[in-house]
Parts: C-alpha cells; structure tokens; sequence
C-alpha cells in the first residue's frame, strides 16, 4: 500500500459543524484533491491512528493571497493528534494529487 506524507501538523482546531481542521492548509496550484481519502495521524512516537481526510476550498473574504485547500478530518478527535505529528495519505499516488 503505497502512503505519502502530506504534512507536519502545526495546528488541529474543532470546528463546530466541521470538524477536526488542520493547519498547515495545502496551495491549489500544488495539489488537486477530488474525493475523501484514507489516512493516516503519525505521532513522535511512531504511533499511528487511521481516519479519513476530505479536502475543501473555503471561501474567504477579501480572499487570500495564496488560495489553500484545508484539510477535514473524520474518525478521530483532536485530542488523538499532536503538534508535530505527521499527516498520511494511503492508498494514493502522489501524481493522483499534485498538479
């Protein structure tokens, strides 16, 4: 099974009505998401919990200089990911989601 590592987390919030958001935000002219995917919450200490992350665009007014894709996050709760773990895309290439 083929994983990609997409990012260092920097930040998680809880978002009501949206769920577990994750920071950094990932450009569009570098990624292009299109479904939800499996995924995988590595900490420090080698741990994994898998979950799946959908990706959306939000608007946002006056729009950002550089427009992000923000990550979404099911099946787990933000108590479950540290600062400083790292984000898994499973069973994905990573031509499937780069530009």
């Amino acid at each position: 099974m083929s994983e990609i590592l997409l990012s260092k987390i920097e930040e998680v919030f809880d978002v009501t009505g949206r769920g577990i958001i994750l920071v950094p935000g990932f450009p569009v002219s570098k990624y292009k998401f299109d479904r939800e995917y499996d995924a995988l919450i590595k900490d420090a200490s080698g741990a994994t919990k898998e979950c799946k992350a959908k990706f959306t665009v939000p608007f946002q007014s006056p729009p950002p200089k550089e427009v992000c894709y923000h990550c979404h996050l099911s099946g787990i709760k933000k108590a479950e990911i540290p600062i400083g773990s790292e984000l898994w895309l499973t069973g994905v290439e990573s031509s499937e989601i780069s530009t």
